[in-house]
C-alpha cells in the first residue's frame, strides 16, 4: 500500500488526540480511493476510538470551534481557525433502526466498540475499510480490498438495508468505479424499494449529482438500477425498454439501450472537452432524458414502412422536467436541458447542405441560455453509433453558427428602446411591436449592423403607420 500523506496541521490534531489517550483512524471514501491512488487531502474523514466524545471535544477544541450539534451522534466538526477547510471526527456507534427510513434509528455512542464491529455498519465493503494513522496499518475486516480488485459491489453485512439511500449509493459508485453488485447486495436492495419513498429529495439529489459529475461508466450504472428494481421509481426511463427503433438509424436496438449508449458518449465527449461540474451535469442529463418522448409516440409511416417516433422531442420535455423534480436537481439543470431536449432533431428535414443562416440564428434563440455548441455535442453523442467521426451536419451546424457568431448565445438585439426615442416616436405599447418585428428580421438577416437597423426602422415604419 502507498504511503497515506496526512497534511501536517491535522498530524498535530492526531497526536493529540494520541496524547490524550485516544486512536484516531482514516476511514470511508478516504481510505477506498487512497487504494486506488486517488488524492483526496480535502475530504478526509476521522474515526477516533478509546475517547468519550466530552474529552474529544476539550481536545479539538484547541485546534479551532468545536460544533457538537452531532455530538449525541458521536459526531462533531472541527472549524479550524488557521484557515483550514473543516474536518469531521466521528466515534463509533451503534445504530438499532426502529422505524422506517433513515431517521427511525436509536444511535448508541461507544468509543470501546472493536473496528470489526464499528465497520460492520458501513454501506459497501470497500468504505469499511480504516487506516491507522498511528502506524499506517491497513484494517479491512471485510475484503475490501478484494472486492476493489474485482470490481465487486458488496454490502458489508445485512445493516446494509437499514437505509434505502444506499442503493441510490451504489448507483453513483457503480458509474464511478465500474463495479458491479453481488446477487446478494442485489436482493438486499430490491427489499428496500419500498421505503424510497420515504428518502427526502435532497438526499436523492445527492446520489444523482455524485453519478453525473464524478461517474464515468454509465452503461453499467444505468443496468444496476434495473437489476435492483429502483428503476421502477424513474417510469420515463423505464418506458424506454423495449421501445423499437428504425434500425437504419438506430442499429444498436431499442430506445432504452440507445440512451444507455448516448449517456455514455456524452461523458466521453464532457471528458475530452473538459467541461466543468454544471456543463457536464446539464449535458449527462440531457443525454439521459433526450428520448424520454419516445414510447409515447411510437408509430410505424404509412409512407415509409418505418418505425418513427414524430414530435418525440416535445412530448420530452414535459417527461424530463417531471423526471427532474422528482429527483430533487436544482432549476437551473432544467433550465438547460430542457431547451436541449426540445431541439435534438433540428436536424429532421434538413441536410447538412441545407443549414440556413436564418435557421441557425432561430435555434439559437429557440435555445437560450442553452447553446448551439451545446446542442451538437448532444447531435454527436446521438449520432456517435454510426457516425464515428465528427457527424458532417453537426460540423456544418457549427460552421454556420461561427459564420453568424451564435455558437454561444442567442443574438443580440440590435434596434433597441432608445433608438426609437431618438427617432421622436414616444414610449407607449407599440414599442415592442416594432421591437420584436426588428428582432424577428434580424433574425431573417434582413440586417446585422446597426446602421442597417436604421434603415429597417425608417422602412418599417412607413409602411406601418399606425406604430408610430
Amino acid at each position: 500500500m502507498k504511503h497515506l500523506e496526512i497534511p501536517e496541521h491535522i498530524q498535530a490534531i492526531i497526536e493529540a488526540i494520541r496524547y490524550h489517550g485516544g486512536h484516531t483512524y482514516l476511514a470511508g471514501g478516504a481510505v477506498r480511493d487512497h487504494l486506488l491512488g486517488m488524492r483526496r487531502y480535502n475530504d478526509l474523514d476521522f474515526e477516533v476510538y478509546n475517547m468519550h466524545s466530552d474529552i474529544l471535544s476539550t481536545v479539538l477544541s484547541n485546534f479551532g470551534n468545536v460544533d457538537a450539534v452531532g455530538r449525541a451522534f458521536g459526531v462533531l466538526i472541527l472549524h479550524q481557525t488557521d484557515g483550514h477547510k473543516s474536518l469531521e471526527f466521528t466515534l463509533p456507534r451503534r445504530e438499532n433502526k426502529q422505524g422506517y427510513g433513515h431517521r427511525g434509528f436509536i444511535v448508541e455512542v461507544d468509543p470501546d466498540m472493536s473496528t470489526f464491529e464499528a465497520t460492520r455498519r458501513r454501506d459497501f465493503t470497500m468504505n469499511s475499510m480504516l487506516i491507522d494513522l498511528h502506524d499506517g496499518t491497513l484494517i479491512d475486516h471485510h475484503n475490501g480490498v478484494r472486492d476493489l480488485d474485482t470490481y465487486i459491489l458488496r454490502a458489508t453485512s445485512t445493516a446494509y438495508m437499514e437505509d434505502p439511500l444506499r442503493v441510490l449509493r451504489g448507483f453513483q459508485f457503480v458509474a464511478r468505479y465500474n463495479l458491479w453488485p453481488t446477487d446478494a447486495t442485489i436482493n438486499m436492495s430490491k427489499h428496500m424499494l419500498a421505503e424510497a419513498k420515504d428518502l427526502s429529495v435532497e438526499r436523492i439529489w445527492g446520489e444523482w449529482y455524485k453519478w453525473a459529475t464524478l461517474g464515468w461508466e454509465y452503461l453499467t450504472s444505468l443496468e444496476y438500477l434495473w437489476v435492483t428494481n429502483w428503476i421502477t421509481l424513474y417510469p420515463e426511463l423505464m418506458a424506454l425498454k423495449g421501445v423499437e427503433q428504425d434500425p437504419l438509424w438506430h442499429p444498436e436496438g431499442d430506445a432504452w439501450r440507445h440512451t444507455t449508449i448516448v449517456t455514455q458518449n456524452t461523458n466521453n465527449l464532457a471528458n475530452i472537452r473538459g467541461h466543468l461540474t454544471e456543463r457536464r451535469i446539464q449535458s449527462i442529463f440531457a443525454a439521459l432524458l433526450h428520448d424520454v418522448g419516445k414510447p409515447s409516440t411510437c408509430e410505424t409511416s404509412e409512407t415509409s414502412g418505418r418505425l418513427i417516433h414524430p414530435k418525440h422531442e416535445l412530448v420530452g420535455v414535459d417527461l424530463a422536467e417531471k423526471f427532474l423534480i422528482r429527483i430533487g436537481a436544482p432549476k437551473w439543470v432544467g433550465v438547460k436541458v430542457l431547451p436541449l431536449i426540445r431541439e435534438h432533431m433540428f436536424r429532421r428535414g434538413r441536410s447538412p447542405e441545407t443549414i440556413s443562416k436564418r435557421a441557425i440564428r432561430r435555434l439559437a434563440v429557440r435555445l437560450e441560455p442553452a447553446t448551439i455548441r451545446e446542442l451538437a455535442d448532444l447531435i454527436q453523442a446521438d449520432t456517435m453509433n454510426r457516425v464515428k467521426e465528427v457527424d458532417p451536419f453537426v460540423s456544418n451546424m457549427l460552421r454556420v453558427a461561427g459564420e453568424v457568431k451564435v455558437e454561444d448565445a442567442a443574438p443580440k438585439k440590435i434596434l433597441r428602446g432608445q433608438h426609437l426615442i431618438d427617432r421622436g416616436l414616444i414610449p407607449g405599447p407599440n414599442f415592442g411591436v416594432v421591437l420584436q418585428a426588428a428582432y424577428e428580421a434580424q433574425l431573417d438577416g434582413a440586417f446585422w449592423t446597426e446602421y442597417g437597423a436604421l434603415v429597417w426602422l425608417g422602412n418599417y415604419l412607413d409602411g406601418h403607420p399606425e406604430n408610430l
